[in-house]
């Protein structure tokens, strides 16, 4: 949902992709929860660019995302900026849980706007 609109936003979806490499695979917390993800891990990789070098990076993924049970040497296809080659994406590692923060400080940041202004037109009322 989020992850669709930002990719588009960004221009990722245009972004030539290549295989991904892992590197490796660190847990990095478990939770027991009734619903929702209750681990996630550091996912490092390394891929080529179009001049054939090597570029690398990692995600953190929670236990939804199908990025979650790979192990080092496995491969995933990602995207990433031919003019900054540095910069990726990969459809496969956003999930629900994964765009809820964005979610809740999107609608805390709106909110505040809108008392903001409010407040503004109220202040400007009075004079």
């Amino acid at each position: 949902m989020i992850s669709k609109f930002l990719t588009r936003w960004y221009g990722a979806d245009r972004w030539p992709e290549t295989d991904a490499t892992v590197v490796s695979r660190d847990e990095a917390f478990h939770h027991e929860y009734d619903d929702g993800p209750s681990a996630s891990a550091r996912i490092t990789f390394y891929y080529r660019d179009l001049s054939g070098a090597i570029q690398s990076g990692h995600y953190h993924v929670d236990d939804a995302s199908a990025l979650y049970r790979l192990k080092k040497n496995e491969v995933f296809r990602i995207s990433f900026n031919s003019r900054q080659p540095s910069k990726y994406y990969c459809r496969d590692a956003a999930t629900f849980y994964s765009e809820l923060p964005f979610v809740f400080w999107s609608l805390l940041g709106f909110g505040l706007l809108a008392i903001l202004i409010i407040w503004s037109i109220r202040i400007m009322a009075r004079s």
